[in-house]
């Protein structure tokens, strides 16, 4: 994996380099030169796979990297004549940085609960290598290197070249976690690469193309069959303008296999053809679309899917739109029920008044063809859903958001217990409530749902409580907290074994951060967070019965010149009561220093 990780590093250098010679061709003076443009900012996080079945919404927090990504946009150059040559903005003198860091977590390496999700770094570490070819025309790309040489990494390129016209996007990122086990058991690992080509053509159209390799190798508990699975995904598309539409064309190509044999190989090939036609107050859209789905050894299965949609600008406050979608499947390999065809029609209509308010109201038709576990016999279940929503200013300084859905099932397939598996009826709802009035800001909201099985005597509930602020205590310190209150109920016809409801969760989570602006160059941020969760457990079930307590402290310095320091303290506990061999309590500390050039 080193080995490979030292080649990755080489072609992003290579790449690196190429882009160097980009920017020296860039700022040579053009007589169509493209207006200055900053790159546009998102984030992107790396996250490792979870492996464990945790209740409902308290997990202890993963210890993974967050890393920003700079996708690079170049415009394209104007007609018009070609003004003085303008003098470089500030980023242009940096336009590269070096992050180096230093983290320790005060615990043992092999801490199965702190690397459940993926493995910080520890020692010595370079953080971030970034750099961002420029010229006075624009940004061509962004090249980083993030963790490079450690257990997890991520590196990425994007280059925006011919105006803007040619774009090319590589990432390569890799994750190494552990099973949350009291066992010993070897480090799971995953890789991720994906390349992207995209062209634009004459007359607004455009062709891409994405080739992505998922690379898993998982270890599970003791007694547990390892997994040692590849996925590779392929796409070609193209798309533009046609007969006065957008014509879009579609092909993909997803291929998984397992090494070990645990699963079986499959094939996925992917046709879609979809069309737009706008006609200003009006657009509608056709897909069709079609899978084939391979085994080895086994009978191929085909799936057709149609879509047609309508949507229509009825005035300056109402629009109104529908959907007709038909999905048909031929799976002989399935030796148990599935679903045949599926058609479904939605409707919805949304209508504003006085400017404040908003309403949306939907109601949708659901029909399904199931084939029974012989394949000799067809059910017709039925479903009706509708919705509403409604969301404005109650006040100056209140707004209100409320929605709420039903969704009813008739003519549910019997099962060989003369009972049905499916819902028979479900409901959602939530209240919201935002208040902004200087220097406070602050929310409450209400959130239930609902699903009952009428067969199965059996019923489903949760309510959630959130509550949270924020608070300008003074022109230098900021306060905010968050608090989450969760409670589940279950009911059921158990004869006998434990009931349904000592298996449902409730929880609590408590987030509380202060910002301190203690000079110009000098601030401090600190965050703490509790979580409880518990229920009656009755199999005393690992991740049944937690609590956690998580303070983050973090000091920058920023310096002249783009330079900044960082300190980062953050005790951890965790504590499971039934499993107190996953008990963990880190203490991460970390120091980065960046510098640009």
């Amino acid at each position: 994996m080193r080995a490979q990780t030292l080649f990755q590093a080489a072609t992003c250098l290579a790449i690196l380099s190429a882009a160097t010679l980009c920017r020296a061709v860039a700022d040579a003076p053009s007589p169509t030169p493209a207006a200055d443009s900053a790159a546009p900012q998102t984030v992107a996080t790396v996250a490792a796979p979870d492996t464990t079945a945790a209740p409902a919404s308290t997990t202890a927090p993963a210890a993974a990297t967050t890393a920003t990504a700079d996708p690079s946009a170049m415009p394209a150059a104007s007609q018009s004549p070609a003004p003085p040559r303008p003098k470089p903005s500030p980023i242009l003198e940096h336009p590269g940085s070096l992050t180096l860091g230093y983290s320790d977590w005060g615990i043992p390496y092999d801490v199965n609960k702190v690397r459940q999700y993926a493995t910080p770094p520890h020692g010595i570490y370079l953080q971030q290598l970034r750099y961002v070819p420029l010229s006075d025309a624009g940004n061509l790309g962004v090249f980083s290197l993030e963790d490079f040489a450690e257990q997890d990494y991520r590196d990425y390129g994007q280059l925006a070249l011919n105006g803007g016209k040619t774009h090319v996007d590589a990432l390569v990122m890799n994750s190494e976690f552990l099973e949350p086990t009291t066992n010993i058991v070897p480090t799971s690992d995953r890789n991720v690469q994906e390349y992207y080509f995209q062209q634009m053509v004459a007359h607004g159209f455009k062709v891409s193309t994405r080739y992505r390799m998922d690379q898993l190798d998982q270890y599970f508990d003791v007694g547990l069959d390892p997994l040692h699975q590849r996925t590779r995904y392929n796409d070609f598309t193209a798309g533009g303008r046609f007969a006065d539409g957008f014509l879009s064309l579609m092909y993909s190509d997803w291929y998984y296999w397992d090494r070990t044999g645990t699963l079986f190989n499959t094939h996925d090939q992917h046709s879609q053809v979809s069309y737009l036609r706008d006609l200003g107050s009006q657009s509608i859209e056709a897909k069709i679309g079609t899978h084939k789905i391979s085994q080895d050894g086994a009978p191929s299965s085909y799936m057709q899917n149609a879509t047609v949609s309508d949507a229509v600008t009825v005035n300056d406050k109402t629009d109104a739109s529908v959907n007709l979608s038909l999905d048909n499947r031929s799976v002989p390999v399935v030796q148990n029920s599935y679903v045949r065809e599926q058609q479904s029609a939605t409707a919805r209509v949304a209508h504003t008044w006085n400017t404040n308010w908003r309403g949306t109201f939907a109601a949708q038709l659901r029909q399904a063809q199931r084939m029974d576990d012989t394949h000799t016999y067809v059910d017709e279940p039925r479903w009706q859903t509708f919705e509403a929503r409604l969301n404005g200013r109650i006040s100056p300084t209140t707004r209100l958001l409320a929605r709420a859905s039903t969704e009813n099932c008739w003519n549910a397939p019997e099962m060989l217990d003369n009972g049905t598996l499916l819902w028979t009826a479900r409901q959602t709802g939530e209240l919201r409530f935002d208040v902004s009035n200087d220097p406070y800001d602050y929310y409450v909201s209400y959130d239930l749902r609902r699903q009952w099985n009428d067969s199965q005597a059996t019923t489903v509930a949760s309510d959630i409580y959130h509550f949270g602020g924020d608070y300008q205590a003074l022109p230098t310190v900021s306060l905010n907290g968050d608090l989450t209150i969760e409670r589940w109920s279950a009911t059921g016809n158990q004869a006998s074994g434990p009931s349904l409801s000592e298996f449902a969760p409730s929880s609590e989570t408590v987030d509380f951060g202060v910002n301190w602006t203690i000079s110009q160059t000098l601030f401090m941020d600190a965050n703490y967070s509790f979580f409880l969760t518990a229920n009656n457990n009755p199999l005393l079930l690992q991740d049944g019965n937690t609590s956690g307590h998580f303070l983050t402290v973090q000091l920058q310095d920023r310096l002249a010149h783009g330079r900044e320091f960082t300190l980062t303290v953050s005790p951890w506990v965790y504590k499971d009561t039934v499993v107190q061999q996953m008990d963990s309590t880190p203490t991460f500390v970390m120091l980065t220093a960046t510098t640009p050039f």
